[in-house]
């Protein structure tokens, strides 16, 4: 059908020559950024099943953890003035921590925290690498505002100690906040690592919106869509985001067979029938 009507345009183009073949690959070719641009611009109303397999994330993921890191001992240090936690007859040094296994739960997310440890007044050998999981509530943030009057965003954590029990898990997080400083079980972050941790939240539950390498996914969907393969693995979620998927996918119909046909109509030598 899409030859057929192409045929028919044709015969208006007669006069162009082989410059319409080149005209209609081009338009096919050009689609693929033009909609790309238009499926980046609507990147939040698409849902990604393999978002959370692909390496970017991980990549994602140290960034996160390194800011969420820093954000821990610069809390402690201005709340205490001190990067080592003493509790339960044991001593932890923040300082030696590692934050890894970032994951994604319901209205949370949760990541380990690994430190040496040390029992008694903290002069003893280190005797222990003690580890925690941390969940972070994302729920309903509060607004502080720093001693230098920096607007932070404050969020309750539970933590829960794997392994042998050594410090008090809650003693690892301090906030650093004029209106809750030395409050224990509190995660204080600036306002653009809230927003870093909250987009990586979402690109592991399958909206990608903000991961480093949306731009590609959106020229790969778009490539996906034009040549109406569709793998399936990136899918429209409202109905603005339907109808350009369905727009784009008419227009590579179209133009694929405006290209084809006038390649046909060259090669019989300009008769159309």
């Amino acid at each position: 059908m899409a030859t057929c009507w192409g045929r028919t345009i044709l015969k208006r183009f007669r006069r162009a020559g082989r410059h319409v073949t080149l005209i209609f690959g081009l338009a096919y070719l050009v689609g693929i950024p033009l909609f790309a641009a238009v499926f980046w611009d609507l990147r939040g109303d698409f849902y990604d099943g393999s978002a959370q397999y692909e390496p970017s994330l991980a990549t994602d993921a140290d960034r996160v953890l390194t800011d969420i890191r820093n954000s821990v001992l610069a809390n402690r240090q201005d709340a205490t003035g001190s990067l080592t936690v003493a509790s339960n007859g044991w001593v932890g040094y923040l300082s030696s921590s590692t934050f890894t296994h970032l994951a994604a739960q319901a209205d949370a997310i949760s990541f380990h925290v690994g430190m040496e440890a040390a029992e008694g007044s903290g002069t003893s050998k280190i005797v222990a690498i003690t580890n925690f999981e941390v969940t972070v509530q994302l729920l309903g943030p509060t607004l502080a505002a720093d001693p230098n009057g920096q607007p932070r965003a404050i969020l309750h954590v539970s933590v829960s100690e794997l392994g042998i029990q050594t410090i008090s898990p809650s003693a690892l997080f301090v906030a650093d906040t004029m209106e809750v400083k030395g409050e224990e079980g509190i995660l204080s972050l600036s306002l653009s690592v809230d927003n870093e941790l909250r987009d990586y939240w979402s690109d592991l539950r399958g909206f990608p919106s903000n991961a480093s390498d949306s731009g590609f996914r959106s020229l790969y969907l778009s490539a996906m869509t034009i040549t109406t393969v569709g793998y399936g693995d990136i899918v429209p979620v409202t109905d603005a985001a339907r109808v350009w998927v369905a727009v784009e996918a008419i227009y590579g119909i179209v133009f694929a067979g405006l290209f084809v046909g006038s390649v046909g109509y060259r090669f019989s030598g300009g008769r159309a029938g």
